[in-house]
């Protein structure tokens, strides 16, 4: 289904980007919606992996060696579905847990060559669709996005630790 169809069918109301009434939160939740709708069914059919795992792969790509507790954090992630995708990826064949050398309780985590292959694939298709779906935006405008998207991230992150330490 296209994005298009997929619109017309949900029938959603999309803020313009002149609408200044949205909240961003809103706008940002039908973009994750909208995305996901899309480059899920094209990652289940090309690696028979869901969005979260992919994310999973890309992180563990990123940080080798990252424990699940790591992961938690950057991911936002509840334990007990971090820990079910964890199983599996592990059950497929796509990662590897191997004991931390100074603490053999902790479990760090590698992509196994299966796990690369998935990563490699899945890589391609998300820059693939990433320009298909943004394709408005100039390269300087991504760069912008990306750079606002960060401050934005960083003030939440900032209020979020002093929310917390307040009581």
């Amino acid at each position: 289904m296209s994005l298009y169809h997929y619109l017309a069918a949900a029938a959603l109301d999309i803020p313009t980007p002149t609408d200044h009434h949205a909240y961003l939160t809103y706008k940002l939740d039908v973009i994750k919606i909208l995305v996901l709708n899309a480059a899920e069914p094209l990652y289940r059919k090309a690696c028979g992996l869901r969005v979260k795992e992919i994310r999973l792969l890309r992180l563990i790509h990123d940080y080798p060696n990252i424990t699940s507790s790591e992961l938690k954090v950057k991911l936002v992630l509840d334990k007990t579905l971090l820990s079910k995708y964890l199983a599996g990826l592990e059950q497929r064949g796509m990662i590897e847990k191997i004991p931390d050398k100074q603490d053999n309780r902790i479990q760090q985590l590698r992509l196994t060559a299966a796990g690369e292959q998935a990563w490699q694939t899945c890589e391609t298709i998300g820059r693939g669709l990433e320009a298909k779906f943004f394709h408005q935006m100039s390269g300087q405008e991504w760069d912008q996005l990306h750079h606002l998207l960060d401050k934005a991230l960083n003030s939440l992150t900032d209020w979020h630790s002093q929310a917390t330490s307040d009581g």
